[in-house]
């Protein structure tokens, strides 16, 4: 599955959440991991942030949804792309 690689249990169990809920709406969820994320690198807010960007994708129509995460000393660095139509222009 999506998270099956990720060290961090809680992660781990929101991104095969994640990934069920997705396929329910049409959407294949895939997860790269660009260094290793641990339990103490993440916290609730950013699982949350996690959890609705990509939720957002699924439900505005994507069919495929990235996630790329990177933790650095700075933080987690996270980027979520989907090929759902977007939003229109102001």
């Amino acid at each position: 599955g999506a998270g099956a690689d990720i060290a961090d249990p809680t992660l781990r169990a929101l991104l095969t959440a994640l990934e069920a809920e997705l396929a329910e709406l049409g959407a294949e969820l895939t997860v790269d991991l660009l260094t290793a994320v641990d339990a103490t690198t993440i916290d609730d807010d950013e699982l949350v942030v996690i959890a609705n960007l990509c939720r957002n994708a699924g439900e505005s129509g994507a069919r495929r949804v990235l996630m790329v995460m990177c933790a650095d000393h700075e933080g987690v660095h996270l980027v979520v792309d989907d090929d759902g139509p977007g939003v229109d222009a102001a």
